[in-house]
């Protein structure tokens, strides 16, 4: 006899209201971009199918990693989207990734930790923008982390929506 398995699901909602905001930023550090590339991939799909959040102009992702082997993971949700530097659906798209554990350059990649000033500068004003956008933060990574992006958030007045993993 075989065993019968059923699969139901998923059910519920993220919890952060993307129709709510103008940008959104994605931040994650090492095993933190499972739910942020789910939500880039979720964005930028929606976007290509013509049913994009009403207000949504602009999505920033930022990943940090300690070596480059862990860019693989993502590769090619981010490939594809780094693919087409073109706005989609009048929605534009900038993914950067951080290698913190090398000192060797790559088009792929920029070396050491990101200034999150800049990047969230960048989240509310991106380039060739005219005036300031409402923000919506999502993060999820490690404590340390979490705590930079949530000041940071503090400082500009972006709401921050966050997940902590700890072992």
């Amino acid at each position: 006899m075989n065993p019968r398995v059923n699969v139901d699901g998923p059910y519920g909602r993220s919890a952060v209201r993307f129709e709510e905001y103008e940008s959104i930023l994605l931040l994650a550090g090492g095993v933190g971009v499972t739910p942020m590339t789910a939500i880039l991939d979720h964005l930028y799909e929606k976007c290509k199918s013509g049913h994009k959040p009403p207000k949504l102009e602009h999505v920033s992702f930022c990943w940090l990693v300690q070596s480059e082997k862990t860019l693989a993971w993502m590769q090619e949700i981010i490939q594809k989207i780094q693919a087409n530097p073109s706005p989609v659906a009048g929605v534009t798209f900038d993914v950067q990734a951080f290698v913190t554990r090398t000192k060797e350059e790559s088009p792929l990649y920029k070396t050491g930790r990101p200034k999150f000033s800049d990047v969230f500068a960048a989240a509310g004003r991106p380039i060739g923008g005219s005036r300031e956008l409402q923000v919506g933060v999502l993060a999820c990574g490690p404590e340390p982390m979490i705590v930079e992006c949530q000041k940071q958030s503090m400082i500009v007045g972006y709401d921050f929506h966050k997940e902590i993993f700890a072992f």
